[in-house]
């Protein structure tokens, strides 16, 4: 920012006092005066501090206008206060630049004049031109006879490599297809994986056509067959009570269902072998023979 200190107080009416007898303070704040371009605005602060019996006169103020070829000055603001008995007055002026020149050119704010009055007598006060340089936004080179722009080719944007973009979105696929892959294995029972083909994935898919008919003695006894078949391949041999326990040495994944295999066994024995026992059908029979041979497949596919 740039001061103003006190600046040249015109002339006044004949007999009128002094001027730095009414002044006691002009002050004007400027801001750089080089690097505008055409939109940019100027703001200037006047700072005028008056004797006591005299106000500054508010119709001298300038107007909102364009005032030349490069300058608009919009609406002035005015504040004021009084202290000890003396009026400061503080005046902000905006100035837009309307226009471009072909090069660098300096330029100037117009003067004006305000006055001051103790209601009889009138005071005129200078406020200075100021000047500023202003630039033009792009050059001009001149040829022979003719001026023209030197305005630069549009310029293609720049090459973005999408490589990594290619490679996350082919490894989201990747990760979406073993994800979809993963629970057709797990949950899914098609034929052509390896492991939906094991003794109690085949027994789960057998039993679960003997659901509705829970309280038939003969289709139970088919299911504790399907069963009890699955354990025999899963075993590689007929799999007795008496020999659980080489079983679940030999295959360690299904000791959790320890107590499951051996109530089979015990379940088995009644529906086969105890007189009336297979007529003897509880309603949720098939229903733990179903749930039971589906943890059995879960973990013969590792997954439990």
């Amino acid at each position: 920012m740039q001061t103003a200190p006190v600046l040249l107080l015109s002339l006044f009416a004949l007999f009128a006092p002094p001027v730095g007898a009414v002044v006691a303070n002009l002050e004007i704040v400027t801001p750089r005066a080089f690097g505008y371009v055409i939109g940019d605005v100027i703001q200037h602060t006047i700072q005028i501090e008056l004797d006591s019996g005299y106000h500054l006169e508010r119709d001298s103020l300038p107007k909102a206008s364009r005032l030349n070829r490069w300058l608009e000055l919009r609406a002035p603001r005015l504040s004021s206060n009084e202290e000890s008995g003396a009026a400061r007055y503080e005046i902000v002026l905006v100035y837009q630049i309307l226009n471009s020149p072909e090069r660098l050119q300096e330029i100037f704010t117009p003067n004006f004049t305000l006055t001051a009055s103790d209601g009889e007598r009138y005071l005129p006060v200078l406020v200075p031109a100021w000047g500023f340089t202003i630039a033009p936004i792009t050059k001009i080179r001149a040829t022979t006879n003719v001026a023209f722009l030197d305005i630069k080719p549009e310029r293609p944007p720049p090459n973005v490599s999408v490589t990594p973009y290619v490679i996350g979105l082919v490894g989201t696929g990747l990760a979406i297809l073993l994800g979809l892959f993963f629970l057709a294995y797990a949950y899914g029972d098609i034929p052509f994986l390896k492991r939906a083909q094991g003794p109690f994935a085949l027994a789960y898919r057998r039993l679960k056509n003997l659901e509705n008919k829970q309280h038939d003695p003969l289709r139970y006894r088919d299911a504790l067959r399907c069963v009890h078949h699955a354990l025999n391949q899963t075993a590689g041999s007929v799999l007795f009570v008496d020999e659980l326990d080489t079983f679940f040495s030999n295959h360690p994944s299904f000791v959790q269902e320890r107590e499951a295999i051996a109530d089979l066994f015990v379940r088995s024995r009644a529906a086969f072998f105890q007189a009336g026992k297979h007529e003897d059908v509880q309603p949720q029979a098939i229903d733990w023979i179903l749930h039971f041979c589906r943890r059995c497949r879960d973990l013969e596919r590792g997954l439990a």
